[in-house]
């Protein structure tokens, strides 16, 4: 199959922007849309209702990846892209035209849920567009992109840009504003549009191969399920530490941390676009974690500091960097394993392995702490993600290694 690769320097930003539009959008509802709408009367049943229906589309990927992969013809991801774009700018006019009716409750869930829908497809096709055309040498390069794309796009043009233009115009002007930035940052899509892949047989293929015979194999996929556990249980307890243990008070929460933090998880993405790539995608993910586990097993011994403000920030700031680095180092490695013979469906199937904690570690943190204290919390936290990069590393070397292959060619898991 003939690749536009061209100069991954102009190919990765395209990428990084096309997540960028994901990062803004959920940024105007999280930073925006939500947060006004409570302040006008909507109840809290009602916002829960909402954010819950929002999410079901994203199961919704699992529907458009075989679609991708079976029936849809060669370069179709671009314009799926480009049309997904369109329908979330639609649905987005939609909802500032609805704001101020009396039935906003129930047009902003509807609505969102829309936008939902049409995220899910665009997110779908630019992973199609990663794996078909970004080399394996490259994929960690990509990957910081693409994550650092949805930071940016979530944190800076949603939170901070969008926020300010709300709290001074309104928030069908921030809307109009969104609007304006998600077409923007389409833009960049046409120009994937000149060289796309050309039509082989990997279209021939993935119709003849069964689901079943490409989904990856139970150990491997348990392992992925394993790595953000200690993640999402310390993010889950991190308020209830600085608010309630260390008696911070919310408004220094929100005036010392955000900045330090949104510019190291950016100094990590872009870390991460130069070493992920050079360590190897499995060693970077065994290297992060074994950091992790370190730096969480060591902010546990040092429970004297830390109500020092400087401690706390610092120990925020290398979490960010590493995490970073971490989450990309993971998805380049699920790239590697995504079958070429239905490459887009395997690689939904590792990215719900990925998040899945975010559903299951919430529930779990809570007796952890209760069980072991503060200290112990993020010792135990440490030791898991200090022994989860060590297995994860001779596991995916010794027993699950694969050569990452090229895309569109017919490799082995």
């Amino acid at each position: 199959m003939a690749h536009a690769r061209g100069n991954p320097w102009t190919l990765a930003p395209v990428l990084g922007a096309a997540y960028a539009i994901q990062g803004c959008v959920a940024g105007f509802f999280a930073f925006v849309a939500l947060p006004y709408a409570a302040a006008s009367g909507l109840s809290l049943q009602a916002q829960a209702g909402v954010l819950s229906l929002g999410s079901l589309p994203w199961v919704l990927k699992l529907v458009w990846a075989p679609w991708l992969d079976r029936w849809a013809r060669a370069g179709a991801a671009v314009v799926v892209n480009l049309l997904a774009v369109v329908a979330v700018a639609i649905g987005l006019a939609l909802l500032l035209r609805a704001w101020s009716a009396p039935t906003l409750a129930w047009s902003l869930a509807g609505l969102w849920f829309a936008i939902q829908v049409a995220l899910s497809l665009q997110d779908v096709a630019v992973d199609a567009l990663a794996l078909d055309r970004v080399p394996p040498q490259e994929r960690g390069q990509a990957s910081a992109w693409l994550a650092g794309g949805h930071h940016v796009g979530f944190h800076v043009l949603a939170g901070l840009a969008l926020g300010a233009v709300a709290a001074k115009h309104g928030v069908p002007r921030a809307g109009f504003v969104a609007i304006g930035i998600v077409l923007a940052l389409a833009v960049p899509s046409l120009h994937l549009l000149r060289g796309s892949p050309s039509s082989s047989d990997a279209a021939k293929r993935a119709q003849r191969t069964p689901i079943l015979a490409a989904l990856p194999r139970p150990l491997p996929w348990l392992l992925v399920v394993g790595a953000l556990v200690a993640d999402v249980a310390t993010s889950t307890v991190s308020t209830e530490l600085l608010v309630r243990e260390l008696h911070w008070d919310p408004a220094e929460l929100a005036r010392v941390l955000p900045i330090p933090l949104l510019l190291a998880s950016l100094a990590g993405f872009c870390a991460a676009a130069f070493v992920v790539d050079r360590l190897g995608h499995d060693g970077a993910v065994g290297l992060c974690s074994a950091l992790l586990g370190i730096l969480w097993g060591g902010f546990g011994l040092l429970r004297p500091y830390w109500s020092e403000v400087a401690f706390l920030v610092a120990i925020v700031v290398v979490q960010a960097i590493v995490t970073a680095i971490f989450y990309v180092a993971m998805q380049a490695w699920m790239m590697d394993r995504a079958d070429p013979r239905l490459r887009v469906t395997t690689f939904a199937i590792w990215a719900v392995a990925f998040n899945l904690p975010r559903v299951f570690a919430p529930w779990i943190a809570p007796g952890v702490l209760s069980l072991v204290g503060w200290p112990g919390f993020f010792g135990v936290c440490g030791v898991y993600q200090l022994a989860y990069g060590v297995v994860f590393w001779r596991v995916s070397r010794q027993f699950f290694a694969v050569q990452p292959t090229a895309p569109g060619s017919p490799g082995m898991l």
